[in-house]
């Protein structure tokens, strides 16, 4: 288990170890959050990411400043990281694009992101007005990430991209054959022009798997909402 060896880690090197949900942690209040320790030091925050992976990532960070504070009397600006939470934003993570209709990037490139993903998302999986379109490479475990898709009952559409690493049709003969519902286009930009011009002003594509296919998409987004935005 992880844990065993970082706490291991740690020991052989006579290093402090601080556990979320043991020596910190986090809760939700309102719109933000709440962070404490054991010692009594609060912290509220509002965090400008979807997921609870990245409130948690977030209470990590404030653990480390909390640490060099208290223990290597590094002066920390609080209002400065409240304002930085507040305003962070990363590129391809659950970052919407556009809106009615609006599309979703978000890296998902291995099976435990793709579980944080829909833990996430499922809100939009729950109304029943979200298509997803999914590319990854080849030598993930691309077909487990799949089938977790797939049990949410979500229009679910499998394409390519131009890398050496990307799963091409081949790749999902096998799960296209076993879902019918699975669907596989090889042009993914035609499939968002037509997801732009067809859908419903509610509803929401989301575009996951590779971070390198969550990236072209991006850039081809951005790059095309900046050229119309010049046209008269």
């Amino acid at each position: 288990e992880a844990k065993t060896v970082i706490e291991k880690e740690a020991e052989k090197q006579q290093a402090k170890l601080f556990s979320y949900g043991e020596d910190f942690r986090v809760e939700k209040r309102g719109d933000g959050y709440l962070w404490f320790d054991k010692d009594g030091f609060q912290f509220p925050f509002t965090l400008n990411l979807k997921g609870k992976h990245q409130v948690e990532n977030a209470a990590v960070a404030i653990m480390v400043l909390n640490y060099l504070e208290r223990f290597e009397s590094f002066p920390i600006d609080w209002r400065l990281v409240a304002k930085t939470l507040r305003d962070v934003r990363i590129p391809g993570r659950f970052e919407a694009i556009g809106s009615r209709p609006t599309i979703i990037l978000d890296s998902a490139h291995n099976v435990k992101a793709i579980e944080a993903f829909i833990e996430t998302a499922k809100p939009y999986f729950e109304q029943k007005r979200a298509r997803l379109l999914f590319a990854g490479f080849k030598d993930k475990r691309l077909a487990e990430m799949i089938e977790r898709l797939i049990k949410e009952d979500i229009d679910l559409t499998v394409t390519t991209f131009q890398h050496p690493r990307a799963a091409e049709k081949s790749f999902y003969t096998e799960l296209l054959s076993k879902h019918p519902t699975l669907k596989f286009v090889d042009d993914w930009k035609k499939e968002i022009r037509s997801f732009l011009t067809d859908a419903a002003p509610e509803e929401v594509m989301f575009v996951t798997g590779s971070l390198h296919f969550t990236m072209f998409v991006r850039h081809w987004l951005t790059t095309n909402t900046q050229k119309q935005s010049k046209q008269p």
